[in-house]
């Protein structure tokens, strides 16, 4: 019986993914848990639908990474913290603290899972971190950590 995956199985078939499965793992497993769906003509015609709408929006975040990463050129994005008297930070600037920054100072929306930090951030001074703005489009960014 051929089935369309609603859900990825593991070691079978990822979501979205069409296979040809026996009738009674079909019937017995993957239906009554929600997994699959039978490829019907409808689900298939549907199945190419939703795939052409994900190729569309995946085609416009690229295009929007491509236009921010321009943004991102030469930047240094500044971070105050306090610190003791000898210069070391209370806390590490943490991935929120550098998502805020960027998002106040550069005007982009950026989370902190997007951002690939190498080294925690505890002392004053440069340092470099890797935004992810697209699984294929990142950028470099220079973090300046000013004493207050």
């Amino acid at each position: 019986m051929k089935v369309i995956f609603i859900q990825g199985v593991s070691g079978v078939a990822n979501r979205d993914e069409v296979k040809e499965v026996s009738d009674g793992y079909a019937l017995n497993y993957l239906f009554p848990r929600g997994l699959a769906l039978k490829a019907t003509p409808v689900n298939l015609v549907a199945l190419s639908q939703k795939t052409q709408a994900q190729q569309k929006q995946d085609t416009k975040q690229l295009v929007q990474a491509q236009a921010y990463l321009s943004r991102f050129k030469n930047k240094v994005v500044t971070i105050n913290t306090k610190t003791s008297s000898s210069g070391t930070l209370y806390a590490a600037i943490t991935a929120e603290q550098i998502a805020d920054a960027i998002q106040n100072e550069i005007k982009i929306p950026i989370t902190p899972a997007q951002l690939v930090i190498s080294e925690h951030l505890k002392t004053v001074g440069e340092h470099q971190v890797t935004v992810k703005l697209h699984p294929t489009v990142s950028a470099t960014l220079t973090i300046h950590i000013k004493a207050v």
